[in-house]
């Protein structure tokens, strides 16, 4: 059943027994015409056509106002358009890789298309590279197949080279022209790189601190522990007083991983004879000093502005000054100093034995 401006409104078409169905459409004006094509292929027929203007009213007979009758024949539907399609199946598995090694072993899925107008290009997310090959061809895009049909083939995909210790995901995103887009979800990791304890060296400095370092490291933390018999931390400042310990460096690096340790000892100090300073002067910022110094010596320069007060002295060379021999010269900036613009300035040179 039609209403005149097409509207589908009942559907009973097909070969079947008697049945009823209904339908319901919205009339404008005061005439509207219905049209109702009758399909019969044989047997007995029957066809009643009713109406009624609403819920609260009963069914009314439908009479025809004028037409014809006859044998007609529904109109068929189209056929529905052909349109491209990507087909995926599978999922790659986890990709794992260590920093500084390489690209990571290669994981697949598989991928087909039909009524291709074009090729299908498979983009990989960042941190990720795909190929058509497992060993190589691998790029951050190709394109695979072109016009007409592709077979199903498999697509590779792996973490690249050169990424930082960190997980990685992503979608792999497949595309061609009049095609709905495919996605597919991938994801790895990069592990931190082991070090041996023989790949970090580790260097004594005059405070009896330690340096360490390794090819490629950026950054290590410290920690200082007594031993045999010596009482002490574990703590990250480097101990000051006779005794045995040892010290542990650690990477702190977030792309490599390992420690390193070393056991030394802090001898008794040998008593130092006095030394007076024989100069000093000031220009500008620049204050400039020369001490009667000691071959078995180091030197820290410190200032202060209340020199009654012990706590009010503070280094303001950069580290420890190794000895010039009988003589040692020595230049401080002083507004690089925590007393830049001090209006007085106490100085004074402070020996402690050479480790």
């Amino acid at each position: 059943v039609f209403k005149n401006d097409g509207e589908l409104v009942v559907n009973n078409n097909g070969d079947h027994p008697s049945r009823e169905l209904t339908g319901v459409a919205n009339l404008q004006g005061d005439a509207v015409r219905i049209a109702i094509a009758f399909y019969e292929n044989g047997g007995g027929e029957e066809l009643v056509a009713r109406f009624k203007k609403g819920s609260g009213y009963s069914f009314g007979q439908l009479d025809p106002l004028g037409g014809t009758s006859g044998a007609v024949l529904p109109a068929q539907p189209a056929a529905p358009a052909q349109v491209p399609v990507i087909a995926v199946s599978g999922a790659p598995s986890a990709l794992s890789s260590v920093y500084s090694e390489g690209a990571s072993a290669s994981s697949s899925f598989s991928v087909s298309g039909s009524l291709l107008s074009e090729g299908i290009t498979v983009s990989a997310p960042q941190g990720f590279e795909v190929s058509a090959q497992a060993d190589s061809g691998f790029a951050a895009s190709i394109v695979v197949g072109q016009a007409g049909e592709l077979a199903e083939r498999s697509i590779h995909v792996r973490l690249k080279a050169g990424l930082g210790s960190a997980t990685y995901s992503g979608s792999i995103v497949l595309t061609s022209a009049g095609a709905l887009q495919k996605s597919v979800a991938v994801a790895g990791s990069v592990a931190r790189k082991p070090l041996t304890s023989n790949a970090i060296v580790l260097t004594r400095n005059p405070d009896n601190s330690f340096t360490a370092t390794a090819s490629g490291v950026g950054l290590f933390s410290y920690s200082y522990a007594g031993r045999a018999g010596t009482n002490y931390g574990p703590s990250f400042l480097a101990p000051t007083e006779p005794g045995s310990y040892t010290v542990i460096a650690t990477i702190a690096d977030p792309n490599f991983t390992g420690s390193s340790s070393e056991d030394f000892s802090i001898g008794s100090s040998p008593a130092l004879a006095p030394f007076r300073v024989t100069r000093l002067s000031l220009d500008g910022n620049i204050c400039s000093m020369t001490w009667e110094s000691h071959a078995a010596a180091v030197y820290t320069i410190e200032a202060s502005t209340d020199p009654a007060d012990p706590g009010s002295w503070t280094p303001v060379a950069e580290g420890i000054v190794a000895s010039g021999g009988l003589t040692t010269d020595a230049s401080v900036d002083l507004s690089q100093s925590g007393h830049a613009g001090a209006r007085q300035l106490f100085m004074r040179v402070k020996a402690s034995p050479a480790p």
